[in-house]
């Protein structure tokens, strides 16, 4: 959990005692370090004031920017009062607009006043898939919600003039085949490109070509200091010829930081091309090392939520494995920094994203100077004459669109047919970091006896026994989805709900976490009932999985079974024993939710949908008897979990699978006192995250995520709600 501000007293003790022994390097260690605990406690303090649960507030601040989703229209908002009291720091925002709103035009640098319903940052948490709290959280965001009613405080104030550029460019990229990734790599645009765009890149190890990086600010600072040398010709007699290039370089490369939406890579480029620069013209010698530390403590001053920017850190890590690359050998060609960069970011990538692509060594050998010698250049080029010269500017972006056509079209010919993304397991990636940690090793001093501790460590991992059967209850949100484990065989109980954008919770959160588990086949896909929150999109998942088994109790697919009471069957060590429906139903109503119990003869699970108390009766009168773990049925819905089936079951434990902060109320407060009667310990999976339960030979193990993971996954704990 995030420590208080009291910490800062004992941080600040230690650190002037070793600034007086002159210990300057430890010293700014721990001041850094209570310089990021005042940030974050400041910049969260706000939510204290904002209620748990989503509410309607007043608001008043100004539009960071403005921009087009898939979920619909959305704006960064700059929160200066909340129910007219003054906020400092200012929080940001990401605010969606309400219906009524959707046709209002926005624009960066206006101020509004409204009313909003908000609510604290708040995702799904699982052990894999995307982590949008963290990525939110590096976006600087830390609330989210809708805005219902708004009035504008300057409502003919016009686009930045950013904004201008690129809606002048846009209808001329617009009219290339490849105008979406133009529009990316120029103006950091990246909304329209395809998903099968950027799965290409992904995996052929390309995406920070496409993003805006430090190579496009130091080609951009080139062609600056090339500039200034010429204007600098006439002047050669006068000071101006010693300043001049290097105020035209850190003028071109400043202007294409604000052109490009000055992101964090550009912004880390630029700072460490303006100490460079301002070392060079002072004649002070610094070391590249000494750049690279100052570059990294102005950006963490700047902004401590780049801590949290996956971007941030591969951009600086990427930047010391070059400069170790440059010492290591005099003059690396270009097939060995890109060894030593797979090399080096693979942990990082693997933390990050759980895999790699295994086309990214051949494919950057060529992508590289493709876009670093030709492509980046043209396409910078461009884009300057696009508000003077536009038929110029299209003439340059035309070629570029020639030059990138057949380089995206073979790219995603050859990601089709070669599976270039290699996911790794839980397991896999302990192996992975060990074997990764053991040329590093061999060099230190005694290297060769850590080397025989990682190859023991190695060992033992090879020889641990595999864990009992587990019950996995995914955090999708307002919607259900389980995985029932054995090894590496699996089955999953519904996958969550899908969007109208496209995606979906099966997509994003439940193929992740099989790959994540290990799991190579999948037995059963178990559909409960036709609901959108339990069916989502299966048929995606069982075209990505070998499923042996589809059931349901809706006629979702020819080839499916139907789940009907009585029927019982062996799967591993467990029985599985259907208990609801009784008889074959259109499977489109709560009351039609397949009903699932799993049981090795010690322990069992109660799997029951959407159930409502009508059938739970009818169960009762068939004699249901007490579980190890209970699925509440329908979210915790009042219509469900009746006193009867309360006592009937009697749940070791019972685990609400809901949305956080969720318009209905789940699970309601009658329901937990129902449970609480009885003795059960309940969990939530919007307040917990997953929840795993490890099924021993005389015990259960639980583990819930957000108790596991990263400390941002746990800021209602600290601000006194749990």
């Amino acid at each position: 959990m995030l420590p208080g501000l009291w910490w800062l007293l004992p941080l600040l003790c230690l650190s002037i005692p070793l600034l007086c022994m002159r210990r300057l390097g430890l010293a700014g260690l721990l001041l850094g370090a209570s310089a990021m605990l005042l940030f974050f406690n400041l910049q969260l303090s706000w939510l204290a004031i904002l209620p748990s649960k989503a509410s309607e507030h007043t608001i008043a601040g100004q539009v960071v920017e403005f921009e087009q989703s898939e979920y619909g229209p959305r704006i960064l908002f700059r929160l200066r009062q909340l129910d007219e009291q003054h906020l400092w720091p200012a929080p940001l925002l990401r605010l969606y607009l309400s219906p009524s709103l959707s046709l209002t035009r926005w624009f960066a640098g206006q101020e509004i006043q409204g009313r909003a319903r908000l609510k604290p940052l708040h995702a799904v948490a699982n052990p894999a898939g995307f982590d949008r709290e963290r990525w939110m959280l590096g976006q600087g965001i830390t609330a989210t919600g809708t805005v219902q009613l708004a009035q504008l405080s300057s409502p003919h104030a016009g686009p930045h003039w950013r904004d201008r550029w690129v809606a002048t460019a846009e209808p001329l990229l617009a009219k290339l085949e490849q105008g979406a990734v133009l529009n990316a790599l120029v103006f950091g645009e990246q909304h329209a490109i395809s998903s099968a765009t950027w799965q290409a890149f992904r995996y052929g190890g390309i995406v920070h070509l496409v993003a805006i990086s430090g190579m496009h600010i130091a080609l951009a600072a080139a062609l600056g200091w090339g500039l200034g040398r010429l204007l600098a010709i006439p002047l050669s007699a006068t000071v101006l010829s010693r300043w001049l290039p290097p105020a035209c370089a850190l003028g071109l490369s400043g202007f294409y930081v604000l052109l490009s939406g000055a992101s964090l890579p550009t912004q880390r480029a630029f700072y460490m091309l303006c100490l460079w620069l301002g070392l060079r013209l002072l004649a002070c010698r610094w070391s590249h090392w000494r750049i690279w530390w100052s570059t990294l403590a102005l950006m963490l001053l700047g902004s401590g939520w780049s801590l949290f920017n996956s971007g941030f850190w591969l951009s600086f890590l990427a930047v010391a494995l070059l400069l170790m690359l440059s010492l290591w050998w005099r003059r690396p060609g270009l097939w060995r920094l890109q060894l030593g960069m797979l090399y080096g970011l693979l942990p990082l990538q693997i933390a990050l994203f759980d895999g790699q692509g295994l086309l990214a060594l051949p494919i950057n050998l060529l992508a590289i100077p493709f876009f670093t010698l030709l492509l980046i250049p043209l396409s910078f080029f461009s884009a300057l004459w696009v508000p003077v010269w536009p038929t110029l500017a299209y003439a340059g972006f035309w070629l570029c669109d020639q030059l990138l056509s057949p380089a995206i079209s073979g790219l995603v010919w050859l990601t089709s047919r070669f599976d270039g993304w290699f996911v790794l397991s839980a397991r896999q990636q302990q192996h992975l970091w060990l074997g990764w940690a053991l040329p590093i090793v061999w060099f230190f001093p005694g290297g060769r006896s850590l080397v025989c501790c990682l190859l023991f460590a190695q060992l033992c991992l090879f020889i641990q026994p595999a864990p009992g059967w587990q019950l996995h209850v995914l955090d999708v949100g307002q919607g259900l989805s389980v995985l029932i484990q054995q090894g590496t065989r699996g089955i999953v109980y519904d996958v969550g709900d899908r969007f109208p954008g496209g995606q979906s919770l099966a997509e994003s959160v439940v193929s992740p976490m099989l790959q994540y588990q290990g799991i190579r086949q999948l037995d059963y896909l178990i559909i409960s009932h036709d609901d959108r929150d339990h069916a989502g999109k299966w048929r995606w998942l069982e075209q990505q999985w070998p499923v042996h088994h589809l059931v349901s109790s809706a006629a979702l697919h020819r080839a499916q079974r139907t789940c009907l009471a009585g029927v019982k069957e062996r799967w591993g060590e467990l029985t599985l024993s259907w208990l609801w429906p009784l008889t074959v139903v259109t499977g489109k109503e709560n009351a039609h939710s397949c009903v699932l119990l799993i049981t090795d003869g010690r322990f069992s699970v109660l799997l029951t949908g959407d159930l409502p108390a009508r059938q739970e009766s009818e169960l009762i009168r068939r004699g249901q008897s007490p579980v190890t773990v209970l699925l509440s049925a329908h979210h915790g819905s009042a219509s469900s979990s009746s006193l009867a089936w309360v006592q009937a079951t009697r749940p070791q434990w019972v685990v609400h699978s809901a949305g956080y902060a969720n318009r209905w109320g789940f699970p309601r407060a009658e329901v937990v006192a129902r449970f609480n009667s009885v003795s059960s310990s309940q969990m939530t999976t919007a307040d917990t995250g997953a929840i795993s339960f490890t099924f021993g030979d005389e015990s259960v193990a639980v583990t819930a995520w957000r108790e596991q993971g990263p400390w941002y996954h746990r800021i209602e704990a600290w601000l006194g709600r749990d």
